[in-house]
């Protein structure tokens, strides 16, 4: 499995399916080493170039790419592909360092959630503290509220 962009997609080395150059350079990477490729026109699209597919852009006549990719597995059994013991220690190493890696953004998500919620809270007790302060003021201060003070204060306190 290889991983160009976000999401991770299925290349079987022999079948020409990809660029000559992501076949060369694949042979050579193990499991979770990311690369930064710079193919020359002879192990991309060559002097021809390529149309497209859909709305993917037209790759020009003699361009060079350049790519980023990661081998994210390697599937055994596949055309004669075997999966050595240091490529399965480097996978599962992989996979333990993505499963930490998404279980810290859960947890950071939840703390950021909860931080969220106690400063809700501290602000909806800041208004409640200021209106109640603000009723009592006009009750205190203002000559249409004097009257009312005595049978609304169970209120306000």
């Amino acid at each position: 499995m290889l991983r160009y962009g976000r999401h991770p997609f299925k290349v079987v080395l022999g079948e020409n399916k990809v660029v000559k150059g992501w076949e060369v350079a694949l042979l050579t990477m193990a499991v979770g080493e990311t690369v930064a490729l710079r193919l020359a026109p002879e192990f991309a699209y060559g002097f021809t170039g390529s149309k497209g597919i859909g709305s993917q852009v037209t790759i020009p006549p003699g361009a060079t790419l350049d790519f980023k990719v990661e081998i994210v597995s390697i599937t055994p059994g596949v055309k004669g592909v075997t999966l050595d013991e240091e490529n399965r220690a480097r996978l599962a190493q992989v996979r333990a360092e993505r499963a930490a890696a998404a279980e810290a953004a859960v947890k950071a998500k939840e703390a950021q959630a909860a931080a969220k919620a106690e400063v809700k809270k501290k602000w909806e007790e800041a208004l409640h503290y200021a209106e109640n302060r603000l009723k009592r003021h006009y009750i205190k201060h203002m000559p249409s509220y004097r009257d009312l003070s005595s049978e609304c204060a169970h209120l306000i306190s």
